[in-house]
């Protein structure tokens, strides 16, 4: 019980500790911790935080309490803190400290929760002194599992997607239909720092190694310079269009976007033998959410979760179905969506987020070196697999917005 869960600052006494001071959230009755197991969640290390799944032994037993829970705590496994200065580290801390209170916000919006399932939030605490912000959540895991970078580029199967667009338009349709005060709680996408910073480090790594990238894919780089990508891909003109211009030129709704919609963040169904199931039971990883246009989520939705065969396929369907979908939970006539209008939005987000992707193509081998429970061969045809998906994604990107 002394011993530090997945290297955070908790352990298992002071997360008793946490869970007694909160014994009416939990209904603990008088119970203590006698053991708690912890691993990490997922196969690879978050980027802002470390998630670890507890399971926990009760004494007395009782099986009416959680058996285990799910918790996120504040810190960077990607990031070295080692080589960073005081003032680097504190102005990450600031940083951090931001989206975690966004995510915590997002978790008191109680009345989103007659629309969509969200996992419980029992226990949510700031970042105090030297001790990190952190959530403690309910534990999905026995019901549902979420898939993983590895699955990029399979895609979801068409019941799966409708699954998710439902869950997807059910949030921004209940965004512009709620009273409820969310949009002074989650902060425009320029105001969040870490992910201004982020979009500035990708475009910086592809502009450092664009010559070697060109060589080895001249065929999707052709006619591309690194001022014309430059062009395209500059992080202000990126969110500006991203948050301001679908609402101020082209009168889109204004909503509460994920900021982070791909299938790692998503929990399917367990199927008896242990697979994906075809309904969406929830989506996690709030932290990045903003006020913005919704078809920016679904952008990132059609790159992130449909093969590039289904996307090809499908055209402007994904689009069209969102729409459909969107429009019919919509009780004010004025946030509905036109098809001729979201699409010329549409076509300028895909165009710049496939140019996104393109420049994260440098910065790949670093993530995909620091899965765990992967062995080198599979790393090595991840990437390859990747790279492909990412390049495609770029030929589209390149053709819709003519370059």
């Amino acid at each position: 019980m002394d011993v530090q869960l997945c290297g955070t600052f908790l352990t298992g006494n002071r997360l008793e500790k946490i869970l007694l001071e909160n014994s009416s959230v939990l209904n603990l009755n008088g119970h203590r911790l006698q053991n708690v197991q912890a691993h990490t969640f997922g196969d690879s290390p978050g980027f802002t935080s470390t998630i670890v799944r507890c399971t926990l032994d009760w004494t007395p037993s009782d099986t009416d309490l959680p058996q285990s829970l799910v918790i996120k705590v504040l810190g960077n496994q990607i990031m070295t803190w080692e080589k960073m200065s005081k003032q680097e580290i504190d102005k990450l801390i600031v940083q951090k400290k931001q989206i975690h209170k966004i995510e915590c916000s997002f978790y008191d919006f109680v009345e989103l929760r007659n629309f969509v399932t969200l996992p419980k939030c029992f226990v949510k605490s700031d970042w105090v002194g030297d001790e990190p912000g952190y959530m403690i959540m309910e534990d999905m895991c026995d019901r549902s599992h979420s898939m993983s970078l590895k699955h990029v580029g399979h895609g979801l199967n068409p019941e799966q997607l409708e699954s998710v667009l439902d869950f997807l338009t059910s949030v921004h349709a209940w965004s512009a239909n709620t009273n409820q005060d969310w949009k002074s709680k989650i902060p425009e996408l320029s105001e969040i720092e870490i992910i201004t910073n982020w979009l500035v480090q990708i475009g910086d790594a592809l502009r450092a190694n664009f010559p070697k990238v060109k060589e080895n894919y001249p065929v999707e780089f052709e006619n591309i310079t690194v001022a014309k990508f430059s062009e395209v891909f500059n992080h202000k003109n990126f969110i500006d269009f991203l948050t301001v211009e679908p609402v101020e030129k082209y009168g889109l709704p204004m909503v509460l976007c994920h900021g982070d919609f791909h299938c790692g963040n998503m929990l399917f169904e367990k199927t008896p033998d242990g697979g994906f199931g075809n309904r969406l039971v929830s989506v996690v990883d709030w932290q990045a959410s903003y006020r913005g246009c919704g078809l920016v989520d679904l952008a990132r939705l059609s790159i992130m979760g449909l093969s590039t065969s289904a996307r090809r396929e499908l055209g402007y369907g994904l689009l069209k179905r969102y729409i459909e979908l969107f429009n019919s939970k919509i009780q004010n006539e004025q946030y509905k969506i036109s098809f001729e209008i979201a699409k010329r939005a549409y076509d300028k987000i895909y165009g710049f987020a496939g140019f996104m992707w393109a420049a994260n193509i440098p910065l790949l081998n670093g993530w995909i070196a620091a899965m765990n429970n992967t062995t080198h061969e599979e790393k090595q045809d991840l990437e390859k697999r990747l790279i492909r998906y990412y390049l495609d994604s770029f030929s589209e990107a390149r053709e819709i917005l003519g370059i």
